[in-house]
């Protein structure tokens, strides 16, 4: 076993002050003032040279001059002379200076107002939900990927070839920002991920394919198409095939392939389109066959332009003790370029110091790229991570605290260690750091849940060494609660989900590791052992009887966490029929949200918007000018409807999309729900991906409540509360479970 999954995340202490591995606090005050200026000029200054850098290189080239500047005149010269080149109407000054007033292109005609708009932030390319754009200029982060896709749950698709095929046309076919075909899986984080690249080119109908194989944990597949920057887009007959055993493509039933229902795209029951920044319909111009095709228009009026600043709109903010910066946020331009520009020489030196950079021969044990990347991060959350409102986070002070143990780090895993740190103090469930450089990370089979505050294997699977009923006390040598006590340090999110997530940590390592337990099994004190193996996206369930099954006569059990919706639908009439029940959420489900569907009756309020995107010009989460909402639209009664008493089991487990999934349950209060408060934790991940090969994620945008109030931490509240107690355990008994067949009982 290696050092780090011994020790579940390498911990270090801050760095010893007096110690040689310290820095003056000069040198973090110099680090300190880039950082901000660089998160203030890169995402809202918003001239062409600064659209035309490399920031990546630019962080760790403005690290690199600043940290050893020698008093203020120095650093301020340090600072002018890194940005004046793409911001050149920027300004430094003192506390005892007046800035200059800007200067300001004649009233000549056919000037324009070009600033940033963020709708999120745009930190890739081929993101959905996320967009960055100046209005008046076009940029692979402006208005792309307007999706309208259709959703297959089933994990029959898991670890197979797929093939997707479309007709399609389109009336730009020299943008760089093409629109393409779409084919996505699920489960997490790929939800919003395009699995093909195929951009539609052609001005006349073509088909266009792709092939590709599908995770082995695959439980959803999306296919569709998807606009680009400027153009429409038209599509029709979209085809799904899947390979067999004998390597022959099986056709796949596509529901309304051709777009041909009268019914409008935005009541669709089988297309669902992602309308921001465009107009998307069924529409009888011109289709490849029959009467209908899908059409795909941008949206410009409607995407990120609804805020308009003025030219020389500015802010001044203070970036090192007495010292102030003030940068613009909204530039004159022509029809060739921001005003006034750059220096073009000056601007050319920048360039190719910045080319000369080689990022990737840097690594993590280079101090420039580590500093870089906490300013990076520490910037991408302080202008746009939506939940500092409602967390306790002190993220000036995050800052401060990365900067020095970035400078005191001297490898990799102390680096990734100072990383996941700042996820923690964001206080943000999906708030992790993945470094590929690592192997691949497993876990033993097994269920560890802390009860009555100690470490019980509540399911065990027969290869994992632990038994169900074994008490762990501890892992690798490590008293168990020492082990958890440092696994949540670097933990984020609620308290309930910290503390979940820390206790699943003590059976996660890389794939092969053998794991040491000391466990108690009945009377006896054993030591018993377990290698990490390759898990699927859910791990080992807390019930380990048939994913479907009849508890009684009149009371159906279905666990969502390992039930695909195919496999529910083939027992919907059976569900319908029954007295009661209970469906099982205690993790993640299986694609199948479709089961809310069939809960819902008609007469619910609809029109929920729960999902709340920030549309961001100006920084520090300052005057947010406002939240474009969104829900899950495309959910519809379906029959039949299940009429009995319904009972859903949630705990700390339940994250995310799952969290998605049972705010329609508590919202119109659709069951009675039993357990522990869900993880409080949703809302797309927006990747950060890093010098040195790190990926950071966090949440980019806010969910609610159905009702508007806060979700984030405090996650969906059971109706009826329950924990579980050692008794229960030790005796093997489900009380989740068995309080819900009780619940169901009581209704006759």
């Amino acid at each position: 076993m290696n050092q780090e999954s011994q020790q579940h995340g390498k911990h270090h202490n801050p760095p010893d002050r007096d110690g040689e591995a310290s820095r003056s606090d000069t040198v973090i005050s110099n680090l300190r003032a880039f950082a901000r200026l660089y998160g203030y000029v890169r995402f809202f200054h918003p001239s062409d040279e600064a659209g035309a850098i490399d920031w990546d290189r630019f962080a760790i080239l403005g690290s690199r001059k600043t940290k050893e500047a020698q008093g203020p005149a120095e650093l301020r010269g340090a600072l002018e002379n890194l940005f004046r080149p793409i911001a050149p109407t920027l300004q430094l000054y003192g506390a005892d200076e007046n800035p200059h007033p800007f200067p300001r292109p004649g009233l000549a005609d056919g000037l324009k107002i070009v600033h940033w708009n963020h709708h999120g932030v745009g930190l890739h390319h081929n993101h959905l939900v996320y967009r960055s754009h100046r209005p008046g200029r076009w940029s692979p982060d402006g208005v792309k990927s307007r999706l309208v896709f259709q959703q297959f749950s089933s994990d029959r698709y898991a670890g197979k070839e797929v093939k997707v095929s479309i007709y399609a046309r389109t009336d730009c076919p020299d943008r760089s920002d093409l629109p393409g075909l779409w084919l996505s899986s699920q489960p997490p984080y790929a939800q919003f991920k395009n699995l093909v690249a195929v951009p539609i080119t052609a001005t006349e109908w073509q088909q266009y394919s792709a092939t590709v194989r599908l995770p082995a944990d695959c439980s959803t597949l999306s296919i569709g198409c998807y606009g680009g920057g400027a153009d429409t887009v038209w599509a029709d007959e979209i085809e799904l095939a899947v390979r067999d055993e004998k390597g022959e493509w099986i056709p796949e039933k596509v529901e309304d392939p051709g777009f041909e229902s009268d019914t409008p795209l935005d009541d669709s029951p089988h297309w669902y389109a992602f309308k921001l920044g465009a107009r998307s319909s069924f529409t009888t111009q011109g289709p490849f066959r029959g009467k209908q095709c899908l059409m795909i228009e941008t949206d410009t009026s409607a995407f990120l332009n609804a805020v308009h600043l003025k030219a020389g709109e500015s802010v001044d903010k203070e970036i090192a003790p007495g010292l102030f910066s003030r940068v613009p946020l909204a530039l004159h331009s022509d029809d060739e370029h921001t005003l006034p520009r750059a220096d073009a020489e000056e601007f050319a030196r920048l360039k190719a110091e910045l080319d000369a950079i080689d990022v990737a021969a840097l690594t993590p044990r280079d101090q420039d790229l580590r500093l870089a990347d906490v300013a990076i991060v520490w910037n991408v959350l302080q202008h746009f991570y939506p939940y500092f409102d409602v967390v306790p986070a002190d993220w000036d002070s995050a800052l401060t605290s990365a900067l020095e143990h970035a400078l005191a780090d001297k490898d990799r895993a102390d680096f990734l260690h100072t990383l996941r740190l700042m996820a923690a103090a964001l206080h943000d469930g999906h708030g992790f750091v993945n470094d590929p450089a690592t192997r691949a990370w497993g876990q033993v089979p097994a269920r560890l849940e802390l009860v009555e505050g100690r470490a019980m294997a509540i399911a065990a699977e027969g290869v994992s060494g632990l038994l169900k009923g074994d008490e762990v006390m501890e892992v690798n040598g490590r008293p168990i609660q020492e082990a958890i006590a440092e696994a949540l340090e670097t933990s984020s999110g609620s308290p309930q989900f910290r503390q979940a997530c820390s206790v699943r940590r003590m059976l996660k390592g890389p794939v092969g590791d053998t794991f040491r337990f000391l466990v108690v099994r009945g009377k006896d004190t054993l030591a018993v052992s377990a290698v990490a193996v390759e898990t699927p996206a859910t791990a080992v369930p807390p019930d380990q009887g048939e994913s479907i099954r009849q508890l009684a006569k009149d009371i159906w059990y279905v666990d969502l966490t390992r039930a695909a919706m195919a496999a529910i639908d083939l027992v919907m009439d059976g569900l319908a029929r029954a007295r009661g029940v209970v469906f099982d959420l205690r993790g993640y489900p299986k694609g199948n949200h479709d089961v809310i569907s069939h809960l819902l009756t008609g007469k619910e309020q609809r029109g929920e918007k729960w999902m709340w995107i920030p549309r961001i010009v100006y920084p520090d989460h300052e005057r947010v000018e406002s939240w474009d909402g969104t829900g899950w639209a495309f959910l519809q009664p379906k029959e039949p409807h299940l009429k009995g008493k319904i009972v859903f089991l949630t705990d700390s487990d339940v994250v995310s999309y799952a969290e998605s999934f049972m705010g329609y349950i508590e919202g119109f209060k659709l069951a009675e729900i039993v357990g522990s408060p869900t993880a409080g934790t949703n809302g797309d991940v927006n990747p950060i991906e890093l010098p040195g090969g790190y990926t950071f994620f966090w949440t980019g945008l806010r969910v609610t409540k159905f009702d508007g109030s806060q979700h984030h931490l405090i996650g969906i509240q059971p109706t009826v509360p329950l924990e579980r107690t050692l008794k229960a355990v030790l005796e093997g008994r489900d009380e989740f479970l068995e309080k819900a067949v009780e619940l169901i009982n009581r209704s006759r």
